[in-house]
């Protein structure tokens, strides 16, 4: 739940202040509590971040991408040929065959 002091300038949205929208009783963020120990910390740190309230704090696409979570291990191969290979019953597989064999 945003406050004036998450979200500088919040209440001076318009449909706050015409009363259009209100704000419930305040929430404190549950995100780490809850995935502390099934997410890494660097995951964590930019999910909070993308998920930021208020736009100034907010990160961008551009920013996001240099995030220290993109940098840290398990790290992407560089040569996509490096990724493997995925074995699939029935040898190959494309999202138009799983969808008529789910109907």
């Amino acid at each position: 739940t945003p406050t004036p002091e998450t979200w500088e300038g919040f209440q001076d949205l318009k449909k706050l202040r015409t009363g259009e929208v209100t704000m419930g009783k305040e929430r404190k963020p549950r995100l780490r509590d809850k995935y502390q120990h099934k997410i890494s910390v660097p995951a964590l740190n930019l999910i909070e971040k993308l998920l930021e309230l208020d736009p100034k704090k907010r990160l961008t696409a551009d920013r996001a991408l240099n995030s220290r979570y993109f940098m840290s291990e398990p790290r992407v191969p560089n040569r996509p040929e490096d990724l493997g290979q995925l074995e699939i019953e029935g040898g190959h597989f494309h999202e138009f065959q799983t969808k008529k064999k789910r109907k």
